[in-house]
């Protein structure tokens, strides 16, 4: 019997003399064995991935009750307290615990019997009893747990956070025999039978994870797990833990309230509490929250801690994060608490106002400044790795546990530990210098650049939002010249040529940014829509302002740090050899000094913001994800308790002469796998005419008229523009719904001859190859900067495509297109012309008391201009839908069509 994979080849501390096994079991269980000669007690911890956000509606504190029930005995070890007994009279001892998204069980042992102790506590996930007698009693003791703590201070703010915070923050964990015995008799519930349901659903193989310490030989540890953990059943697909999303209304609310709580205790605190989600498995290595926290919760000259300590208001500050949640987008509560003085209490305004002045200063740091902090704080972070303290084995155990749950082998000690990489998010100065260097290296080029465009070879050099992207097109013979005089300028641009081209170069960006402004409205409307959903992006109006404040300096400093730790990846298509085209690119990466993906999966992440569902409610079951089939069904189960709603996004009108409004409703479906993609691409094409025709030939609302396929990263949504000089947005919006709860008639009554002739027509298209070198190229490209490197898309295409089926269509719009939908993701981004608040009027004085057809989806969420940075912050990513380094993509995600030409 041996592990299906394993890895002993671990970065460690300098100091650290342990032995390290990463382990993978048959079953999917994940562990690390380690091997401390100096260990007087074995320990070990064995972690679930589930906990009381996981517990059923109905049956709050479920999870902390299985923790209980499945040491009252199991098939192997029937005594209730033979677990415990064992470890006690052996010189141990153990616990357990319940948290948010984990259920944790470790014990410690003399050496000799960690073998027997490790068999027990497999017998947790294999075959407990949970005999009703014995469940009868136990969940007193759950009862006396939750009595016992329910008086006190941390109590008490936990109670706050539930009450006020948002979902699923106001799960109820402990749980207690009103929730557990007398609520659930009440309502016909089988509590037993749950439980064994919700054990057996939920502790399988790769859902657990475990460490063990001990003097013992790895090889004898890693055999003693796999004779006992082995059993543990795997996973069939039947269930899986729900990656939790937050409403967006509460968080909000929750967020900018104040409370006073009177404590039990003499306690004078005042915490400063954000609500932050985040992605943990695509900003680890960087992680942004440690470095702010250093500075706002720095306490030397100057700092915010320092002020506030002369002026006798706060006795201390520690910042940083307080509580976080691995699962799915991720979140964070990310805490400044602060012990107050007797004065401090009646000055909390002074003292909040001064740490938020300490963040503005964070906020208006140069790129440079923030750069060397943060590398002095990745030293600091190495020195304490490489020198730390060996921590006793149990609490080593726990730690690791939680690690090989988020960290693969080669980052199983640092992951947690080390500041890997510099990731400086593009402040929006930041990405006006970035413009601006890319126009004064192609001024400087523009005389090499003429004389190869008189042989049909060009280059150029766009910033896009996760970095640069430098393109080479034409003869092999003069490319292949091309390439290296280009990189030898960039890379070695002076400040002079910097300062000589400024001026000039200022003035165009500044022209073509005031241009934009002129844009049609339809066109503001979407722009806008991709400014608010994607993270990182930048508006044109605020490229505008910053522009005002960079200087030749800025500039030269963006550089500076944009090179100095850089990543790159190509692609070479047309007739140059293998051997000629590794030869030049080994040239560029020794020129930039660039790194590829094989040695640093550093990219960028591009995030697309999640919209939520009906009255910001998440799914038992992601959207991203649901089966096609079923989604019609679970529209309707989950609107028992939902209402539909739509976001709306309002923001300023750049050209306010102009008399046209407009409106771009976007209705997120989900993540860009084949089958759903394909599935949006044929309604497109149904309903294109449809909507034009209702829309804009009879109903004569304006000349624009487009429903699209929308795919922004790798969400891919429905959208909608229309522009109108006569109606308003609300009119717009109200007619296009309208004409949506129409259409669905129409796909009923479609046949399958006709649909059979739309996919046809879509097939041929997949299916007809690029006519220019330049095209095959751009559809290559195009899988490489998303992450994909699928390049089989169009036949994954057109194989999606000929399983499509009209009930699919219908699921599909019941569930994420139709109005009145409790599972649509909407969002209606609306500009309005100058003459709209008139138009308003008459529309209002002209409506009639007739009912409408229509189900109208409440406004629940409005967003006006100023106000985008605030929602970006409490939306969470679009669970799978962001743009991140290939190798953490999962294999589900990796069935992809191309984007329809």
């Amino acid at each position: 019997m041996a592990a299906t994979f394993s890895v002993d080849d671990i970065p460690k501390p300098k100091t650290d003399q342990r032995l390290y096994r990463w382990l993978r079991l048959g079953n999917g269980l994940r562990a690390v064995v380690v091997q401390d000669e100096e260990a007087v007690f074995a320990a070990a911890c064995a972690e679930v991935g589930v906990g009381y956000f996981d517990d059923p509606e109905d049956l709050p504190g479920l999870a902390h009750f299985v923790e209980h029930a499945v040491h009252l005995g199991t098939g192997r070890y029937p005594d209730e307290r033979g677990y415990k007994q064992f470890l006690a009279s052996r010189g141990g001892k153990s616990n357990a615990t319940t948290g948010k998204i984990e259920t944790r069980f470790h014990f410690e042992v003399q050496n000799e019997h960690l073998k027997e102790a490790l068999d027990r506590l497999s017998r947790f996930f294999i075959d407990p009893l949970f005999l009703p007698e014995a469940l009868d009693r136990e969940v007193l003791n759950v009862d006396s747990e939750y009595s016992k703590r329910s008086n006190s201070d941390a109590v008490k703010l936990l109670n706050l956070q539930r009450s006020v915070g948002p979902a699923p923050l106001n799960r109820f964990g402990t749980g207690s025999v009103t929730t557990l015995r007398d609520k659930p008799k009440e309502l016909g519930i089988n509590v037993p039978e749950v439980l064994k349901q919700w054990h057996k659903q939920g502790c399988l193989g790769d859902n657990l994870t475990l460490a063990v310490i001990s003097p013992h030989s790895l090889d004898d540890v890693e055999q003693w797990v796999l004779e006992s953990f082995s059993l543990v059943p795997p996973r069939t697909g039947e269930w899986a833990p729900s990656p939790f999303e937050t409403n967006v209304t509460d968080a909000k609310a929750w967020g900018l309230r104040y409370y006073e709580v009177a404590p039990l205790r003499e306690l004078r605190t005042l915490d400063l509490v954000w609500f932050i989600p985040y992605g943990v498995h695509t900003e680890n290595r960087c992680k942004p929250w440690r470095w702010v926290g250093h500075h706002v919760g720095h306490e030397g000259d100057g700092s915010a801690a320092s002020h506030l300590k002369r002026k006798g208001l706060i006795q201390s500050l520690v910042a940083g994060i307080g509580e976080e949640v691995r699962r799915g987008a991720g979140f964070m509560l990310w805490h400044c608490k602060m012990q107050l003085t007797e004065k401090g209490l009646d000055h909390v305004q002074e003292i909040v106002a001064t740490v938020y002045e300490s963040i503005e200063i964070l906020r208006r740091l140069p790129p440079a400044a923030c750069q060397t902090t943060y590398t002095e704080l990745q030293e600091i972070e190495q020195i304490r790795f490489d020198y730390k303290s060996r921590e006793q084995p149990v609490n080593y155990a726990l730690a690791l546990a939680l690690n090989v749950r988020h960290y693969e082998a080669s980052d199983l000690l640092t992951g947690p530990a080390l500041l890997q990489e510099y990731a400086a998010a593009a402040s929006t100065p930041n990405a006006v210098a970035a413009r601006l260097f890319a126009r004064v290296v192609t001024d400087v080029l523009l005389p090499t650049a003429y004389s190869a465009e008189i042989v049909s070879t060009h280059w150029s050099l766009t910033v896009v939002a996760t970095g640069m992207h430098i393109q080479f097109f034409g003869f092999n013979e003069t490319l292949v010249r091309l390439v290296p005089i280009v990189m030898a300028k960039l890379t070695n641009l002076s400040r002079h040529e910097i300062e000589d081209r400024f001026t000039v170069m200022h003035g165009r960006l500044v022209q073509q940014l005031k241009n934009a402004q002129y844009m049609d409205p339809h066109l503001q409307a979407a722009v806008s829509t991709a400014y608010l959903l994607t993270e990182p992006s930048h508006h044109s109006n605020q490229l505008l302002e910053a522009c005002d404040g960079v200087t030749p300096e800025d500039v030269v400093q963006f550089w500076e740090a944009f090179s100095r730790d850089m990543y790159a990846e190509g692609l070479a298509h047309g007739n140059l050899t293998t051997e000629e085209t590794l030869e030049l690119w080994t040239d560029v990466e020794g020129m930039l000094g660039a790194t590829g993906l094989d040695a640093h999966e550093k990219w960028p992440v591009q995030r697309i913001m999640g919209l939520p569902f009906g009255n910001g409610d998440s799914l038992s079951t992601d959207a991203a994800t649901i089966s096609l089939e079923d989604a019609a069904e679970t529209s309707r189960d989950v609107a028992r308790g939902r209402q539909p709603h739509c976001v709306k996004y309002v923001p300023d009108n750049v050209n306010p002469d102009n008399a046209n409004s407009a409106i771009h409703v976007l209705m997120q479906v989900g993540t860009d796998e084949a089958r759903v993609l394909s599935l949006v691409d044929l309604f497109r094409a149904i309903a294109q005419k449809s909507c034009f025709h209702q829309l804009r030939t009879v109903e004569c609302l304006g000349y624009v008229v487009h429903l699209e396929m929308s795919l922004m990263a790798h969400v891919v949504a429905v959208g909608v523009r229309i522009q109108s000089p006569k109606a308003t947005p609300r009119k717009l919006h109200e007619r296009l719904d309208a004409w949506l709860v129409s259409f669905r008639r129409q796909l009923e009554d479609m046949s399958n001859c006709d649909l059979d002739k739309y996919k046809a027509s879509l097939k041929d298209r997949y299916l007809d190859p690029p006519k220019t070198p330049a095209q095959a190229a751009a559809n290559f490209w195009r899988h490489i900067v998303t992450r994909r490197y699928e390049f089989d898309r169009r036949i994954q295409a057109v194989a999606a495509l000929e399983t499509a089926t009209k009930r699919d269509l219908l699921s599909m719009y019941d569930t994420y297109i139709a109005p009145n939908s409790p599972s649509g993701r909407r969002l209606c981004t609306q500009v309005w012309g100058h003459d709209a608040d008139a138009q308003a009027a008459g529309e209002d004085a002209s409506s009639t008391a007739a009912p409408s057809a229509v189900q109208e989806a409440p406004i629940a969420v409005v967003i006006r201009s100023g106000e985008e940075t605030v929602h970006k912050a409490l939306w969470e990513p679009f669970p799978g839908g962001s743009i991140v380094p290939h190798a953490t993509v999962p294999s589900s995600l990796c069935s992809t069509l191309p984007v329809t030409e």
